[in-house]
């Protein structure tokens, strides 16, 4: 799988982590299982489409993320497909003004992603629209017309009310709900590489801390790089218990 999970090394086993994690036939794996702590499994399975379960490590509660097509690029990477035309949305996320087909997202990373979004909705302590997507990337992994081979992503901030597309310049931007969101997909590994955001759209002074200032950014969020390693999850086994007799100095199965 050298050249599907080019990010690792072939000899690296279970992502260097092998207390974590076990991996047995190094297959191919694309159900997943997130949680609330950012740790992420997946799992073995043969259709084109992937699932994504979220698990409250709190309460143990289980929510159903989705279940989303998947298509492989031309460098042999599968992504999952967010949704169709250039705007729309679903139980978790909306996407407003999409260009040039930019619907996809790294398997990986998109778990990730879901993962962040859930934990942010049950912790930010207010209503909230949907975290709103405007720019994803391409099957290929172009991002806003630019090569890109990072998992690169664009998403609104949220004005004091709950609602988003709010501008960093305007007066009723949140601080307190922007700065959650940043944080909690960050957990999930989203952003490892850089996060830009502004203070307006002439400006390189970072908005945020944890980003980094960059003209044009004033009203979102840019994430770009995705650093979480994903363990195999293995189907259920159930072990059969088995008596022992003995006679003697013998024993019988």
């Amino acid at each position: 799988m050298a050249e599907k999970y080019y990010s690792f090394s072939s000899y690296n086993y279970t992502l260097n982590n092998p207390i974590k994690f076990i991996d047995p036939n190094g297959t191919v794996v694309d159900n997943y299982t997130i949680y609330s702590d950012g740790t992420i499994y997946k799992e073995d399975t043969d259709d084109n489409t992937n699932t994504y379960t979220y698990v409250n490590l709190d309460n143990r509660e289980t929510t159903d993320l989705g279940t989303y097509e998947k298509e492989t690029n031309s460098y042999g990477e599968d992504m999952t497909k967010v949704g169709n035309g250039a705007s729309g949305e679903n139980d978790f996320l909306s996407w407003n003004n999409i260009t040039s087909g930019n619907l996809y997202f790294e398997e990986d990373a998109f778990a990730g992603l879901l993962g962040g979004v859930k934990r942010f909705y049950d912790n930010v302590g207010q209503d909230v629209d949907n975290v709103q997507l405007n720019q994803l990337m391409s099957l290929n992994r172009v991002h806003s017309n630019k090569g890109n081979r990072h998992s690169a992503l664009d998403v609104a901030f949220y004005r004091q009310d709950g609602t988003t597309g709010a501008l960093a310049t305007d007066d009723d931007i949140s601080d307190n709900i922007n700065t959650s969101l940043l944080n909690t997909l960050k957990d999930f590994g989203l952003g490892s590489k850089v996060v830009y955001t502004s203070v307006s759209a002439t400006s390189s002074t970072k908005y945020l801390n944890g980003t980094t200032g960059l003209a044009g950014h004033h009203h979102h969020f840019h994430f770009d790089g995705f650093d979480n390693p994903v363990g195999v999850q293995l189907p259920e086994v159930t072990i059969k218990k088995r008596r022992l007799l003995w006679f003697g100095n013998f024993r019988r199965r």
